[in-house]
């Protein structure tokens, strides 16, 4: 008896065909589905890793927009004619001047005080010189606000450099240091005082020893390089004790002064009137040519001391003895001069 077509025996089935070219077909997409399941499954993860560095980018860009918006220090991005591009608010609130009225300005035009701002031709030709090393090192300039109040500005500069032929920028670092600047003033006035207190007599307002033996030493130094010497008067008041004891102590001062005044008088820009005992007063004339000439000087002042003083319906007479001498090339110590 004939077997069915499709059967073999031990009742195993018999593909055909279509149907093997259908199975194969199954194979092939199943291993075209796995493969592009494991490329979008690779594309997922660098999707994700993209994002995450979008995430990550996004974050240092508030970061570093929080750090400048609160910075302390004026930042500006200008271009390499000073031209303003950007600024941040803390520039605005050092300047006065919003972010609008800023941009598309020079700095020229609006910090720099009337009375030094450089002409409309200087500003507008401006250009950075980026060679000259200019931009390596801080200044401190004084400026204006939009108010019209001064202050101190401490600027310092950054050059951005692209590389590719395109126009440099430049980033100033703006800093208010009028507070510091003050008090820096404050304290140089406050030792010029305090110097000024220990060298001078406190009654006359002359100079007195201290300041005597300085001024000396540094006249007989520059007398080795210059024309001229050092001439010296010492002038020592006559019947000053007298007054005193017979007119009292303030006349005593009053003597004193008018005596310095005299002196001060009869001193050029380039001397020194001092007071260096109670009744004792030192000329030191820069620059003196002749012993006749520092004779003169003499006694022009022995006449005005000799002038009857008026004080207090009282009629004071006074004199005095003056002592000269003058430095040449054997002696030039202050020591022994005096």
């Amino acid at each position: 008896m004939r077997q069915p077509a499709d059967t073999i025996s031990g009742d195993w089935p018999l593909f055909s065909p279509v149907s093997i070219i259908v199975l194969a077909v199954l194979v092939v997409s199943g291993a075209i589905i796995a493969y592009l399941a494991r490329r979008l499954e690779n594309s997922g993860r660098r999707i994700s890793g993209l994002n995450g560095a979008l995430r990550a980018a996004q974050l240092d860009n508030k970061l570093m927009e929080m750090i400048v918006s609160n910075a302390n220090d004026g930042l500006l991005v200008q271009d390499e004619h000073a031209i303003i591009e950007w600024s941040n608010p803390a520039y605005s609130r050092i300047t006065g001047f919003s972010a609008e009225e800023l941009h598309g300005r020079s700095p020229f035009e609006y910090v720099v005080p009337p009375e030094t701002r450089p002409s409309p031709e200087y500003i507008a030709n401006f250009t950075y010189d980026f060679e000259s090393g200019v931009l390596d090192r801080f200044e401190i300039v004084r400026n204006i606000r939009k108010n019209g109040e001064y202050f101190w500005n401490q600027l310092s500069f950054a050059v951005v450099d692209y590389g590719d032929g395109s126009p440099r920028k430049v980033i100033v670092i703006a800093r208010d240091v009028t507070e510091q600047i003050e008090r820096e003033e404050a304290l140089e006035r406050a030792k010029a005082d305090l110097q000024h207190r220990a060298e001078t007599d406190a009654l006359t307002g002359l100079s007195n020893r201290l300041k005597l033996g300085t001024f000396l030493e540094e006249a007989l130094r520059e007398a080795k390089t210059t024309t001229g010497e050092v001439g010296l008067l010492h002038i020592d008041l006559d019947q000053f004790k007298e007054a005193n004891d017979v007119f009292g102590h303030a006349a005593g001062d009053a003597v004193l002064v008018h005596t310095a005044n005299i002196l001060r008088a009869e001193c050029g820009e380039a001397d020194l009137a001092c007071r260096v005992g109670g009744d004792e007063f030192i000329i030191v004339r820069r620059g003196a040519h002749s012993m006749s000439e520092l004779e003169a000087l003499g006694r022009r002042i022995l006449t005005r001391i000799k002038s009857p003083l008026d004080w207090e319906n009282e009629r004071i007479l006074l004199g005095a003895s003056i002592g000269i001498a003058m430095s040449d090339s054997r002696v030039r110590n202050e020591h022994r001069k005096v």
